[in-house]
């Protein structure tokens, strides 16, 4: 979803929420190499305390982080963000 919300919009900047620190990480990378075979952008992470993100244009996040952004607690850090997209939102057991 975020590479399609890139390809229609170039100036997007889009924050993808993942549950586990591991699925950013690996997405960011994968989404990486497609996205530098299309010529489409940078793309990062920021998860606990370490931030691979540098003006990016798709940034994964874990769900914990992204909730300490929207409570206030990293003041500024959605400024810019243009698309959340959600990702594996759902209640665990």
């Amino acid at each position: 979803v975020p590479q399609f919300i890139l390809k229609s919009d170039a100036s997007a900047r889009i924050l993808v929420t993942q549950p586990r620190r591991l699925a950013c990480t690996e997405l960011a990378s994968w989404v990486a190499a497609q996205c530098e075979a299309a010529g489409t952008g940078d793309v990062g992470y920021r998860i606990g305390g370490d931030c691979k993100d540098m003006d990016c244009k798709i940034v994964y996040a874990t769900t914990a982080y992204v909730a300490e952004w929207i409570s206030g607690s990293l003041e500024g850090c959605l400024r810019g963000i243009t698309h959340i997209v959600l990702d594996e939102v759902h209640e665990s057991s």
